[in-house]
């Protein structure tokens, strides 16, 4: 768990870095709309949702781990926590902070579900204590296996990205190739 946790959270970590050096060049890529003002806020809102991809990758493994001990409520609990703490903030800093409330919340609110789980381990591990003795060898992360999986998942996500790349040339009314990965049906634009 120690070691899977912190290499998670560091590869999650360099991929969060790279996507927020890169962002405001997905942001002209994707974005539509030549007002500065949309692109900065559409660069702003990217960027805290950016900041999320640790925590969400902590919190996988922390999740997986309370699964694996047939403990299914801490993480639905947690999740609870999240939305809550989204609904709140979104409600009372709308006002103020605008779009931006909606971002805000769901990078607190995941904030809170990780720490949720991590206190619920305090006493069985020592998660933060101990990223000096982890081992990488021991995680797999050398594993070709590992590899071809992250390979396929990003082929696989490919597909979505470049219909999104083109999503601003397709006619109102018109149709795109995108589909929901779960349920096949093309999205109507």
């Amino acid at each position: 768990l120690l070691n899977s946790f912190w290499l998670f959270l560091i590869l999650a970590s360099v991929l969060s870095l790279i996507l927020y050096f890169i962002s405001p060049l997905l942001i002209e890529s994707y974005v539509t709309s030549k007002d500065p003002r949309v692109l900065e806020n559409a660069l702003k809102i990217l960027q805290i949702f950016i900041l999320t991809i640790p925590i969400n990758a902590g919190f996988a493994i922390l999740t997986s781990y309370f699964q694996s001990e047939y403990n299914f409520k801490a993480p639905a609990i947690s999740t609870l926590f999240q939305n809550i703490v989204i609904i709140i903030l979104v409600i009372s800093l709308t006002n103020s902070l605008g779009v931006f409330a909606i971002p805000i919340g769901y990078l607190l609110g995941t904030a809170v579900q990780l720490f949720y789980l991590l206190f619920l381990l305090k006493d069985r591990l020592k998660l933060i204590s101990k990223i000096g003795s982890v081992n990488l060898r021991n995680t797999g992360f050398i594993d070709r296996t590992l590899g071809f999986i992250i390979l396929i998942e990003l082929v696989n996500q490919l597909y979505i990205l470049i219909d999104r790349y083109f999503y601003g040339d397709v006619d109102p009314g018109g149709r795109t190739a995108s589909r929901h990965p779960r349920t096949r049906h093309p999205r109507w634009h």
